[in-house]
């Protein structure tokens, strides 16, 4: 599932949970809040559960909203948002990693994917990449320079760069 994708998905939930108290919330707030917060009461939480079983084809139990207590929570459950970070990271790495397997790359030391750093003409195509489809709040000029710390650093893997993107923030 493409990235942009992930984030439609949350914006379904967003319709779904059909308050008002979601409104005015960034996708950022409202990944993180917790749905029991939201959606208060049994009614309003299966309500929930139906509109997106119903209008989005996600089948969720009710005990998946304390299981997984955020509304990214619940959605990296059925798509791991890591797992689509890293796909997009394969695609933009040095060959041989974006026809290789998925997990070799999952465990490949950054300067070997993206040679050259933060600076390197890969992971500026990646990163501009991930600026255009991730939302600004969720990956803010903040979560950026982390990223970028990481790609820099010594011993890193592209797991580490995947789950530190997939934190939104």
């Amino acid at each position: 599932m493409p990235l942009l994708s992930w984030f439609s998905y949350l914006d379904q939930f967003r319709s779904a949970c059909n308050t008002p108290s979601v409104l005015g919330l960034n996708r950022l707030q409202f990944a993180n809040s917790t749905i029991t917060a939201i959606l208060r009461s049994s009614i309003e939480q299966n309500q929930f559960l139906v509109t997106l079983s119903q209008n989005y084809h996600f089948d969720f139990s009710l005990s998946d909203l304390t299981t997984y207590p955020t509304f990214k929570d619940l959605l990296n459950h059925k798509d791991p948002l890591v797992g689509t970070v890293a796909d997009i990271l394969q695609s933009f790495a040095v060959a041989p990693f974006p026809t290789g397997s998925s997990q070799v790359f999952w465990n490949t030391q950054v300067s070997q994917a993206f040679p050259g750093g933060s600076a390197g003409a890969g992971w500026q195509t990646a990163n501009t990449q991930l600026i255009a489809v991730m939302d600004k709040d969720c990956y803010s000029a903040g979560q950026q320079t982390q990223v970028a710390r990481l790609i820099d650093g010594n011993g890193n893997k592209i797991s580490d760069v995947s789950k530190q993107i997939a934190v939104l923030g």
